[in-house]
């Protein structure tokens, strides 16, 4: 089961012509709103769908993709398709199980049906909770992950340390990196490619160039 994103029209999607080599560990997409960014994206989003190559995605509304009414193993089971058995020996789960079972132990789900109340995992904080999908995502060992403006929506510490430990991971898991960004600060803080996106005359316009 793959949570996100639900939400693409692959067939509403056309271009004429396209070459965009992806070669870095990260590649940013930077441009105004309206240039296309999310559409690019889509368009790479669809061709890693159909040559079934193994993606993780995390987009600005993260907490969608999050069943609410489900705990944490739960999530992760669904997600992963592993079960909870297997994923307590999981190497991730263990190397990470020291910031992951506190958030494990406060954070249940559970549904009153009598009040139609309600207690769940997203009562996590917003960095808590999207490092705990970000971990669900790297369980399912993509080849890509994609993150549509991911950390807009959490204060700047947040964004820090979830990039920084991102990074930690991507340099033991193999994975490229794809994102759109509009803070600079955090493009700069991933480093890697950055990919510029103009509009002339209808027509989208494409320039890289590296950043430390």
């Amino acid at each position: 089961m793959h949570f996100g994103p639900f939400d693409l029209k692959y067939d509403r999607l056309r271009i004429e012509s396209l070459s965009l080599e992806v070669n870095n560990s990260v590649t940013h997409f930077w441009g105004a709103n309206g240039v296309g960014k999310s559409t690019l994206l889509n368009l790479i989003l669809k061709q890693t769908t159909e040559k079934g190559i193994s993606f993780g995605y995390l987009s600005q509304n993260y907490r969608s993709n999050w069943l609410w009414w489900q705990d944490i193993w739960s999530n992760l089971e669904l997600a992963s398709g592993i079960k909870r058995k297997e994923l307590e020996d999981n190497p991730l789960i263990i190397k990470h199980w020291s910031w992951l079972e506190p958030l494990i132990s406060q954070s249940t789900a559970k549904v009153n049906f009598s009040t139609q109340t309600t207690e769940s995992t997203v009562s996590l904080s917003g960095g808590q909770l999207q490092k705990v999908i970000l971990l669900r995502e790297l369980l399912r060992r993509p080849k890509i992950l994609f993150l549509d403006e991911s950390f807009s929506a959490i204060d700047k510490d947040s964004c820090f340390e979830l990039i920084n430990w991102l990074k930690e991971e991507q340099k033991v898991e193999d994975f490229q990196i794809i994102s759109i960004m509009h803070n600079w600060e955090l493009v700069e803080l991933f480093g890697g490619e950055v990919v510029n996106i103009s509009l002339r005359d209808g027509l989208m316009s494409l320039n890289s160039k590296l950043i430390n």
